[in-house]
């Protein structure tokens, strides 16, 4: 998610973290990026939706060998729909034996639910979630006089 995440554009990156990871409403990134909130919340879709195609480019570029690239778009499909509940099982096969896959699998997992702390991981590293939690700490305290 790291290598994906740094291969978006500037605005898209800065949309993404302001959002997903700082959990700021639109107007904060909209500001810094000099566009409307309206503008922004499109930006957030096309950002969300460059990160997934990075993912998956990613995997394409670092798979170990050919039969990862044949699950790759099962893959996608499959995390685009929610997850594992309909799993193929010849897909599931897959996952059990090449980590490479699972890894990816677990990222595109995370587009659902917990994208905030994925991404403070591939930024931030072991730090991640105690940043997140520190956060929001700091968000239900109130302000300092």
């Amino acid at each position: 998610l790291a290598r994906a995440f740094q291969r978006l554009p500037q605005a898209s990156r800065a949309v993404l973290w302001h959002t997903e990871v700082e959990g700021e409403p639109l107007a904060v990134p909209a500001a810094l990026l000099g566009l409307d909130e309206e503008s922004t919340a499109v930006e957030l879709g096309r950002a969300r939706d460059r990160l997934r195609e990075e993912c998956l480019q990613t995997h394409r570029e670092l798979a170990p060998d050919a039969e990862c690239g044949r699950y790759l778009r099962m893959l996608d499909v499959t995390f685009r729909r929610g997850g594992g509940l309909a799993m193929d099982p010849d897909l599931r096969g897959h996952l059990d034996g090449c980590g490479h896959c699972a890894r990816t699998a677990d990222q595109l997992a995370r587009f659902n639910d917990g994208l905030a702390l994925a991404l403070a991981e591939a930024v931030l590293g072991w730090g991640a979630a105690a940043y997140l939690a520190a956060r929001t700490d700091d968000s239900a305290a109130p302000p300092a006089p």
